[in-house]
């Protein structure tokens, strides 16, 4: 019996020993102020500390995917001490090896100081690090970032700055953003006034999709602006497009054609319907044309309703 528990007591003794100290359970004692980092890595569960030793092995070799994975541990806290700073950091490098994940890491960073989620609200902080990760190759979010330089809001109003946003956005695709900028063209806002590169920013925005732009572009046909020939049916062709995508512009003009008989056979029931659809909407231009209309044609069906 007395052998049996000195050789258990030998056993533990040397497991304890060859145990890693990092895998050790701690223990509520006074600590003095340097070693306190040390200290919360050790009250983290110890099974998510391998992992994230491995992470920074690999990391450390060149594995962007594993910087990613590891940014995410400190900015939740898991395996590691909870830490912004190093969240970035490893975000950023991530990102500047070509993973995408770290950039738009880097992004809803970025979102947590536009709205002062779990840090300081801190616009300038926000836009370097929309900055950063647009520099990696993510611009998803410089929509949003070209609209607040365009309007000023959170940074100093620079329209350059909104064009070079827009213009990236575009280029990448994003039809939304092609609408945006083909705006700034057609009212000369920080730009040239060009309503020839509004129509081809309209076009590409309307080819994306955007319904917006499909409608901009309507009405450039409707009007015979930027270098094409008026053609009310085009016009009327593409506010239905519009319309029918849920543009609630694209309704309204789609009523006044209807109304005026441009493009299209005159049909004031059409135009009572569309104005309508876009009024229910929340155009209050179309709530405007369709009880002017109604006030009119107060036997036309649908303005009874």
């Amino acid at each position: 019996m007395i052998f049996v528990l000195l050789l258990s007591l030998s056993a533990t003794s040397a497991f304890a020993q060859t145990m890693d100290p990092e895998e050790t359970t701690s223990f509520d004692v006074e600590l003095s102020e340097e070693n306190e980092a040390t200290i919360q890595a050790r009250r983290v569960p110890s099974i998510f500390r391998p992992r994230a030793r491995r992470l920074r092995r690999n990391c450390d070799n060149g594995n962007m995917s594993n910087c990613n994975d590891l940014g995410i541990r400190y900015q939740d806290g898991r395996g590691v001490p909870r830490d912004y700073e190093e969240t970035i950091r490893l975000y950023q490098l991530a990102c500047d090896g070509g993973n995408s994940n770290g950039c738009s890491g880097l992004v809803n960073f970025g979102n947590k100081y536009r709205d002062g989620e779990g840090v300081e609200q801190n616009y300038e902080e926000m836009v370097r690090l929309y900055q950063l990760a647009c520099n990696g190759g993510v611009c998803s979010w410089f929509i949003e970032l070209g609209e607040m330089y365009q309007n000023g809001e959170g940074v100093e109003q620079d329209f350059n700055e909104a064009i070079r946003l827009y213009q990236l956005a575009c280029d990448a695709g994003n039809s939304y953003s092609c609408n945006l900028f083909g705006d700034m063209y057609r009212t000369g806002e920080g730009v040239e006034q060009d309503f020839d590169e509004a129509v081809r920013l309209y076009q590409l925005a309307c080819d994306g999709e955007n319904m917006e732009g499909c409608n901009n572009l309507g009405y450039r046909f409707r009007n015979g602006e930027g270098g094409v020939a008026r053609d009310s049916e085009e016009a009327v062709r593409l506010f239905r497009i519009a319309c029918d995508g849920g543009s609630m512009n694209g309704c309204n003009n789609l009523g006044h054609m209807y109304q005026n008989g441009e493009g299209v056979a005159r049909d004031s029931e059409e135009a009572v319907s569309v104005f309508r659809i876009a009024c229910d909407g929340g155009s209050l231009g179309a709530c405007i044309n369709l009880q002017s209309f109604c006030g009119n044609h107060s036997d036309v069906q649908g303005c009874s309703d």
